[in-house]
C-alpha cells in the first residue's frame, strides 16, 4: 500500500471537511445515557461467576505489509515556491516499514461488565483488565528517507516502534480516585538518526509544510549520527493528577568517526512530572542524570551553525523589521506647541510669495 500526501490530497480533504461541517444530520441511533452509580443494582454471585468464566470481547485488527507513506513538498497557490522551480519531481519524505500491526480490543457488552465489576470490592485482574479499551500499534523496521530526483538520503534507520493506549470505560463509576483512567505508552529499543544539517532542514520544511528553502544537492557538510537506546515514554491520567514519565537508557552522538557524546552509566536520563488536579497530591518534578562524556568537536559546531542563505536572510529581515531599522524612518515625538508653531511659520513664509505672484 502506498499513500502520497500532496497539496491535491490536502485540498480535497479540506473541502470534504468543509462540506460535512456545513450540514447537521440527525443521528441514526440515539446514544443511551451513561449509567449512574447510585442507580445500579448490586450484582449477585451468579453474575460474578458467569463473568469470571467467560467475557465476550470484540477485537479489530489491521495488518499491512510494506506500507509506504510519501509526504511531498507542498506547492499551495499561496506559497512562494512552485513545483516548476525544482528540476524534476519535488522532494519528498518517504516513510516505510516492513509490517504495521494495529489492534483494538474492547468488551462486547461494556455496560454489563463495568456495572458489575465496579461494585466488587476486590475484582480479579481479568475482570478489571477487560473493563478497558485497549489499542496497540506496532511498526517493524520503520525507516524514513529524503528522496529527490538527484539522490536519496537515509534519515532514520530501520527500527521497531510500539505505541499502546488503555482507556477505562465509565471512569465516573469507579469510587477509587487513585485508579488510572488513561494510560499512553511509547517505547523503542533503538532509534538511529543520520543526517547532515542540509537534509535535516529540508526534512523540517517538508514536515512543517513550510515555504522555506529545500536544497538537496551534495555539499561538503558533516553528517551527525544520533543513537537513542531504550527510549520509553508514559502518560497516565487519573482523577487526581496527570503524570508523565520519560526514560532514556543510553545516547550516543558522533560526527563522522569522532564521538561527541556517549553514556557511561545507565540510565542516562529519567524524569517524572506530576500535575495535580486537586489539593490531595502536590505538583512534582523529578530529574535524574547518569554519567556521560561530551566532546566539543569542530564538525559538530559546523553542523549546528549551518543555515540556508535564504533562511538566514529572511530571519535577519524579520528581526530588522520588528526593530524598525529597515524600511522605516525614525521620527522623534515633538510637543504640540512646537508642531503648531512650525505650521504657522510655513504659512507666514508663503504669504509674500503669493503677493509677488499677483
Amino acid at each position: 500500500m502506498q499513500l502520497n500526501i500532496s497539496s491535491g490530497l490536502i485540498h480535497r480533504v479540506q473541502e470534504i471537511m468543509k462540506a460535512a461541517s456545513s450540514y447537521n444530520y440527525p443521528p441514526y441511533v440515539d446514544r443511551p445515557a451513561d449509567p449512574v452509580l447510585s442507580s445500579l443494582t448490586p450484582p449477585t454471585e451468579a453474575d460474578i461467576f458467569t463473568l469470571e468464566r467467560y467475557i465476550p470481547l470484540r477485537a479489530y485488527q489491521l495488518t499491512m505489509f510494506k506500507p509506504v507513506v510519501n509526504v511531498s513538498y507542498l506547492d499551495h497557490p499561496e506559497k512562494s515556491r512552485r513545483r516548476k522551480d525544482f528540476q524534476g519531481e519535488a522532494p519528498y519524505l518517504s516513510f516505510e516499514c516492513q509490517c504495521l500491526d494495529a489492534t483494538h480490543v474492547k468488551p462486547m457488552y461494556p455496560n454489563r461488565i463495568v456495572t458489575i465489576t465496579c461494585q466488587i470490592a476486590a475484582p480479579t485482574e481479568n475482570l478489571f483488565t477487560n473493563c478497558h479499551r485497549h489499542s496497540n500499534i506496532k511498526l517493524l523496521s520503520f525507516s524514513c528517507n529524503l528522496v529527490s530526483s538527484k539522490n536519496l538520503a537515509n534519515l532514520l534507520l530501520p527500527c521497531h516502534l510500539n505505541l499502546s493506549h488503555k482507556y477505562l470505560i465509565y471512569p465516573h463509576l469507579w469510587p477509587r480516585d487513585d485508579l488510572s483512567y488513561t494510560d499512553l505508552t511509547f517505547d523503542s529499543d533503538q532509534i538511529v538518526f543520520v543526517a547532515s544539517k542540509q537534509h535535516f532542514l529540508s526534512a523540517q520544511e517538508i514536515l512543517m509544510f513550510g515555504d522555506g528553502p529545500v536544497e538537496l544537492e551534495d555539499a561538503p557538510l558533516p553528517y551527525m549520527e544520533l543513537t537513542l537506546i531504550g527510549l520509553n515514554f508514559q502518560r497516565v491520567n487519573s482523577a487526581q493528577a496527570k503524570t508523565d514519565r520519560l526514560l532514556l537508557k543510553s545516547c550516543q552522538i558522533s560526527t563522522g568517526n569522532t564521538p561527541v557524546f556517549s553514556t557511561k552509566e545507565e540510565p542516562l536520563f529519567s524524569t517524572t512530572f506530576q500535575h495535580s488536579h486537586s489539593s490531595v497530591l502536590p505538583n512534582v518534578a523529578v530529574l535524574a542524570f547518569g554519567k556521560f562524556v561530551a566532546n566539543l568537536d569542530h564538525a559538530l559546531l559546523k553542523w549546528l551553525s549551518f543555515e540556508f542563505p535564504g533562511r538566514l536572510d529572511r530571519r535577519i529581515k524579520k528581526k530588522s523589521i520588528k526593530s524598525g531599522s529597515v524600511g522605516s524612518k525614525t521620527t522623534t515625538q515633538q510637543p504640540d506647541s512646537l508642531i503648531s508653531s512650525e505650521k504657522q511659520h510655513h504659512s507666514v513664509k508663503k504669504q509674500p510669495i503669493a503677493l509677488k505672484d499677483r
